[in-house]
């Protein structure tokens, strides 16, 4: 796809300089009017090219040609910016300082495009996994597990208890409600406990320290004993009610249902943004397909659990592990609450460090890039020797001096530093595989009745 991309700049080039030459010297344009016109064709080209073959895309061409105008501005702004810096401020030659340019310019345009302009969407912006057709449809109610991680939630436990079991009083079904303390430093493990001793459908995990979410979640599913598995938080913000949902899901022969969220109340619009910009790109570079807009909540069946269990990595991305195992899956459409009480444990060091963990969890797309970005700058380089032997040779011209030769040798070592970087990222998730420590370690635990 880069390759692409770059063809199409060749072309693009061609293109426009070719009619820059066309409107001044066939035409008799002056010189703003032929550059304009130079500009604006090209523009048509590359836009037209991208769009059908180099992305593909099937978005509505005038949503996408304003999108990609304003990448084209932004990234001609930051090329710019480069070449001024490198002239003005360190003395670098104009023309290494241009060849410095193209790679910001070309690294915005290509990332614009392949994620903020060409969104390459399906037709259904939510599809159900599988063929409805062939489903086997289940005419009983099944035991349901409701797992529940939690970390210092002592202030919404009690509500989240009272609207839960409510509804699943109302299902009729056996059902347990498993309790997941990671390592609360609040009256969480205490308000659990206290349920437990009125409700003997309320199991309780206490686990040894504070493990994170995933690995809380993971051991709530080792430890659910229902033909049916509900993942939820506790803050309230997924409605319970729609337990109801998933169980009617689950009986139309679904092993999956999972819960998309068509409004957001109670985040910052930075949040939703950079949430919604998250799942297209682990859609775009991953093999397997991420349902977008949708959190853990959800149901699985036991024999989506099962297969969910085999899987031990200790970098876990849930909502990539429950894509990964398969099965037949259905949305369900909900507007998310904003938290009845508490504060989200969630702040963007921690939302970027997972993106990340999602990322390198289920693509090794940043790998690709590292390398395409190495040969770029390899050709570059090597193109730029040549034109340095053979000015040196032709014109007696003496090679560049000191300020050129640091800013070439600082462009290359943080390139490398960069490529280092990623490939280390991946090195730490092996290392952390190797040891195979266990998962988590429960300090106590409580049964229930199910």
């Amino acid at each position: 796809m880069l390759a692409k991309y770059l063809l199409v700049g060749v072309v693009n080039t061609i293109v426009g300089l070719g009619t820059i030459y066309f409107g001044m010297y066939f035409i008799g344009l002056d010189v703003v009017r032929s550059n304009l016109m130079g500009y604006t064709i090209g523009i048509l080209v590359s836009f037209t090219l991208n769009k059908k073959w180099t992305f593909g895309s099937r978005d509505h061409v005038i949503y996408s040609f304003f999108r990609y105008l304003l990448v084209l501005i932004f990234a001609y702004v930051v090329n710019l910016k480069t070449v001024l810096f490198f002239n003005m401020n360190l003395g670098v030659n104009p023309y290494l300082a241009q060849a410095i340019g193209i790679f910001p310019y070309t690294l915005i345009g290509f990332l614009g495009s392949r994620y903020f302009v060409f969104k390459s969407q399906s037709k259904k912006k939510y599809e159900e996994v599988g063929n409805d057709k062939g489903l086997v449809k289940r005419d009983y109610l099944p035991s349901i597990s409701v797992v529940v991680p939690a970390y210092n939630e002592q202030e919404v436990l009690t509500s989240f208890y009272n609207r839960t079991s409510a509804v699943l009083r109302d299902i009729g079904s056996n059902y347990e409600i498993v309790f997941v303390n990671d390592g609360s430093t609040d009256g969480t493990l205490k308000a659990m406990y206290q349920l437990a001793e009125e409700d003997k459908n309320i199991q309780v995990i206490d686990l040894s320290r504070n493990f994170g979410k995933e690995i809380a979640l993971t051991a709530g599913l080792d430890h659910a004993k229902g033909e049916v598995i509900v993942i939820i938080d506790a803050d309230l913000q997924d409605p319970p009610e729609l337990i109801t949902q998933f169980i009617k899901g689950w009986q139309d022969g679904y092993d999956v249902v999972y819960a998309v969220r068509t409004v957001r109340e109670g985040e910052s619009w930075v949040k939703k943004a950079t949430a919604s910009y998250f799942y297209r790109i682990i859609q775009n570079i991953s093999n397997i397909k991420i349902p977008r807009d949708t959190g853990d909540f959800r149901l699985i069946s036991r024999r989506s659990l099962d297969a969910l269990k085999q899987l031990r990595e200790h970098h876990r991305f849930m909502k990539g592990l429950f894509a990964w195992v398969g099965f037949d899956a259905k949305p369900i459409y909900y507007k998310r609450d904003a938290r009845l009480a508490g504060t989200t444990k969630w702040n963007y060091w921690k939302l970027w460090n997972f993106a990340i963990e999602g990322i390198t969890s289920f693509s090794i797309a940043p790998l690709k890039i590292a390398t395409y970005l190495g040969l770029l700058v390899a050709v570059f380089s090597f193109v730029y020797a040549g034109a340095i032997i053979y000015k040196t040779l032709m014109f007696g011209e003496s090679v560049q001096g000191y300020p050129s030769l640091m800013v070439v040798i600082l462009f290359l070592g943080g390139i490398q530093l960069v490529c280092i970087g990623v490939i280390g990222e991946y090195l730490g998730r092996i290392f952390n595989e190797v040891k195979k420590r266990p998962l988590y370690l429960v300090k106590d635990s409580r049964d229930s009745c199910l």
